[in-house]
């Protein structure tokens, strides 16, 4: 790259403007992009000198190996440079390659001078499709020892030959959302993803004491560029493909040893941006000839009737040694196991596609075992014409039925690669001639009554548009824990792969019991974590709980203690435990009946009118309630006077309550039957009672917007974003019970951070994220959501850049995206420090006052999809060391 021209001190001329016209004009001609950086000035300095009480700053303008820099303006905090630079690029590439770097120094004369701080700024924003692609703003100027120290004001401008840069990466647009709001057209191609590795600064310091400044601008710097190079790369493949977006792209950092690992996967597509109003049209990627081709795609939203048919949950998760491997094709070797994994299964399931598929690593570093996940949800898909729209399409299964319900068998059988490749042929999977996989029981739509559909639906989706949702959503989340030994290497990785297996069947067996206990039927938006520990090995799946109208009812959960446990027990704990199985069925049995009374309404009025009803659940409820409240006093009237044979003892239901319905099968008359046979399993009933929020005033879900709620898309309004980063300590003594333990542990952070939002109800906090790290005997919990208000109170504060996880503002829409956002700050401390706690509070709010900088200096007002990542936390002693990233899209939003 080339330095073309220098820094014009003082006031503007015509003569330097018309100086730097020309130098900009002749780089064009030569060069394919030519940066123009303007250092305006900076305010709020810090002072660096104890005399004067101020500061003689200049400013260092950096890319890749061009430097430069401004005149010193000498005693004051706030000073006025107004110098223009012109760096001429020979590639375009550069610009996602290297972040631009404005670095600010205080001049001294008898001593080396000292750093105020640095502004790191993503080059790759100049490339966005739009008339005038600039950067202009006030932007923090942040150290990090000292965090913020003042602001910068700057304008960077790109001229960029278009006819050379189009042929190149650079015209890949990225996007988090799933569906950009301005596409009229959206053409699926398949999953482009990629990885790179690189050695740490933090690694190989040839000092012989670590200068913390400058290891921490050196791992900052390296972040910054990776994350550039590691999009490049991606916009290659997808270049190569035929597309120009990558849709549902995510983006992180893996800190392994003395590697960092950036890994970034999306989908490929081609977008056809609006030019009307016409509807936008979402067309899938052509569908796989064998199993290993069927398309992985990380979007989690799609138009009406774009699913056709639903085929379920599928996982994968390998167990590896990180110590003795550390190259680029080994890590690339791993994860190309778990997706052929991944489709093998869809395969079997007669699926043409996974959707919602989304990968993650956890790292244990003392161990050097890693757990590779990678989970979707198989499905048919369509086009998205409204012919295929259905409104119950989505939850048939993707096989061929008859008209009699199957059995369910223990498990799905073992397909061979073969064979799954045999099943998807290019042609729609329900008109395949091939035998139905028996994977669960099934029973007759209760809307269309012609198709099959599931007993319980598990997706990573999000709830479509098109199907009918009985009453309101609910979070859910549940937490299984496995103690485990210390120990390393491969003992370490042959005693986690024993206990994964277990861990996965308790932690679904979980989720079946907690829907039962609510009475609903699917969980959308669900969510799976497992992380590997010194002593411990746990798992966490949150989702959103909802009642699907073409699906049965659920069963009624009974508990049945086997006698050897009775035998073993003390008086005090089968009393406890007596006590806690009568409240969960009794509430199961509750929701059940308040969910068919509501289910039958909406099936009556579509059979009438065919349209969706507005379904409260209070009527429902207290009618529910009511019943319950009857049938227990009848129960208890009639059981001193009836002997064991009578009719009416509990033994023998009721006619009415076995009276079966046209849509279901014999099975669905018999109680879903939980069995607890030891200590673990009465370990684990007793977390699934306990369900948070417990105030009623305030909601929870993992999707954009709660099922059936008050607040959707067009509605309601933003009030805080919620992120929370704690860790706690993990005693010994919670061992002996160890999922006890690890909800109560989990309940109380929770707790806390609903005293904090109450003041907002009644609200809904949209989009959950829950994440957990073991570290030594330390739990860290990271939360995200966003606290949407039903109603918006006049008067309330607006921050001109609003950051969300939501795709979306409530009342306002998107007029234009502006590129992918990804930051990475360090922060550590320099004093003794007792608690962790306000360290990071005070440094996250650092973090975000640099997102709304870049997002504001793009012309924007909002950052969708927030994704925040907490890649490093350490506390030894007094001193505290964080890593923190940030991604999202920036947008404006009207």
């Amino acid at each position: 790259m080339v330095g073309a021209g220098a820094g014009t001190p003082g006031a503007e001329s015509s003569a330097a403007e018309a100086q730097a016209a020309a130098l900009a004009a002749a780089a064009a001609a030569t060069f394919p992009v030519t940066l123009s950086v303007h250092v305006v000035e900076a305010r709020d300095l810090p002072v660096m000198d104890m005399v004067s009480a101020l500061a003689d700053a200049y400013v260092e303008v950096k890319f890749g190996e061009a430097s430069q820099k401004t005149p010193t303006t000498k005693n004051t905090l706030n000073p006025v440079w107004r110098s223009k630079f012109q760096l001429a690029l020979p590639k375009v590439h550069l610009l996602q390659d290297h972040p631009l770097e404005l670095r600010v120094w205080d001049k001294d004369v008898f001593s080396a001078n000292d750093v105020i701080g640095s502004v790191h700024l993503d080059m790759s924003a100049l490339l966005t499709p739009s008339p005038n692609p600039r950067l202009s703003e006030w932007f923090p100027i942040y150290d990090t020892l000292r965090g913020l120290r003042g602001e910068l004001r700057a304008k960077i401008v790109a001229v960029t030959n278009m006819e050379k840069a189009e042929k190149t990466s650079s015209s890949v647009q990225f996007f988090a959302c799933s569906l950009p709001r301005n596409a009229e057209q959206v053409e699926l191609i398949g999953l482009v993803e990629e990885l790179l590795v690189k050695e740490d600064p933090e690694s190989h310091w040839s000092d012989p004491f670590r200068k913390s400044r400058n290891s921490n601008d050196a791992r900052q710097f390296l972040l910054c560029s990776h994350a550039g190079r590691l999009r490049r790369q991606i916009g290659r493949k997808v270049k190569e493909k035929g597309g120009n977006a990558v849709l549902g792209y995510r983006q992180h950092l893996d800190l392994e040893g003395d590697y960092i690992v950036a890994r970034g996967c999306g989908t490929a597509a081609r977008i056809h941006h609006k030019d009307s109003n016409k509807a936008a049209v979402l067309a899938p990627s052509t569908r796989g000839r064998s199993a290993k081709d069927i398309p992985l795609l990380t979007i989690v939203k799609f138009l009406p009737g774009t699913i056709v048919h639903h085929g379920g949950l599928v996982a994968a998760r390998l167990v590896k040694l990180s110590s003795k491997e550390k190259f680029t094709k080994t890590r690339d070797k791993w994860w190309e196991e778990a997706r052929e994994e991944i489709r093998k299964n869809a395969a079997a399931l007669c699926c043409t596609h996974v959707v919602g598929y989304y990968e993650s690593v956890t790292f244990s570093e003392e161990e050097d075992v890693c757990i590779v996940s990678a989970v979707g949800t198989a499905v048919v898909m369509g086009d998205s014409a409204p012919a295929h729209s259905s409104r119950c399409g989505f939850c048939h299964v993707p096989y061929p039925h008859d008209s009699t319900p199957s059995v369910p068998l223990p498990s799905p059988p073992q397909v061979q690669p073969a064979a799954a490749a045999q099943q998807v042929q290019g042609v729609d999977a329900a008109q395949q001639q091939v035998d139905p996989p028996q994977v669960g029981v099934t029973h007759q739509c209760a809307l269309c009554l012609v198709r099959q559909v599931p007993d319980v639906i598990l997706s990573t989706t999000e709830p479509p548009s098109e199907v009918p949702v009985v009453g309101c959503g609910q979070f859910m989340e549940v937490r299984v824990c496995r103690t485990k030994q210390k120990s390393d290497g491969e003992s370490a990785a042959l005693q986690v792969s024993s206990m994964l297996p277990f861990l996965e069947y308790e932690l679904n067996k979980q989720v079946v019991s907690k829907l039962k206990i609510l009475g609903m039927n699917a969980v959308l938006g669900l969510h799976t974590d497992v992380t590997c520990g010194n002593t411990m090995l746990t798992g966490i799946a949150s989702g959103t709980a909802v009642f699907l109208a073409p699906l049965s009812p659920p069963l009624v959960m009974s508990i049945m203690v086997t006698p050897t446990l009775d035998d073993t027990r003390q008086s005090s704990d089968a009393l406890r435990m007596d006590t806690l199985r009568k409240k969960i069925e009794d509430t199961s049995k509750l929701n059940v009946e308040r969910f068919k009374s509501m289910a039958a309404d909406a099936v009556a009025a579509q059979a009438s009118n065919g349209n969706k009803p507005p379904l409260s659940p209070e009527p429902h409820r207290r009618r529910a309630q009511e019943k319950h409240k009857r049938d227990k006093r009848q129960e208890k009237a009639k059981r001193p006077s009836d002997g064991p044979t009578s009719s009416s003892s509990p033994e023998s239901p009721q006619p009415s309550a076995t009276r079966p319905s046209p849509s279901l099968s014999p099975l669905s008359l018999l109680p879903h039957v939980v069995e607890i046979d030891d200590e673990r399993d009465e370990d684990l009933l007793a977390v699934l009672l306990n369900s948070f929020p417990p105030d009623e005033g305030i909601r929870m879900c993992t999707t954009d917007a709660l099922p059936g709620g008050l607040i959707g898309s067009r509605c309601g309004a933003v009030r805080q974003l919620v992120t929370l980063v704690r860790r706690v300590h993990w005693k010994e003594k919670a061992m002996r019970q160890p999922n006890q333990s690890f909800h109560q542990l989990v309940n109380s952070i929770l707790t806390s951070l609903f005293f904090e939002i109450r003041m907002f109800a009644p609200c809904c906090l949209c989009r959950v994220r829950t994440a957990l790290q073991l570290v030594g005997n330390d739990i860290q919990m990271t939360l995200t959501g966003m606290c949407v208000s039903e109603n918006d109170q006049p008067g309330s504060w607006t921050p001109p850049v609003t950051i969300t996880p939501m795709s979306y503002i409530p009342c306002k829409v998107v007029s234009r995206y502006l590129g992918f956002i990804n930051v990475h700050l360090i922060r550590e401390s320099t004093d003794e420090l007792h608690d962790i706690g306000p360290f990071m509070h005070k440094f996250f709010h650092e973090l975000l006052a640099v997102v709304r900088a870049n997002v504001s200096a793009r012309g924007g007002n909002a950052l969708l999809n927030y994704s925040f990542d907490v890649c490093s936390v350490s506390h030894e002693g007094d001193q505290a060391y964080c890593l923190f990233s940030v991604s999202g899209d920036a947008a404006l939003c009207e």
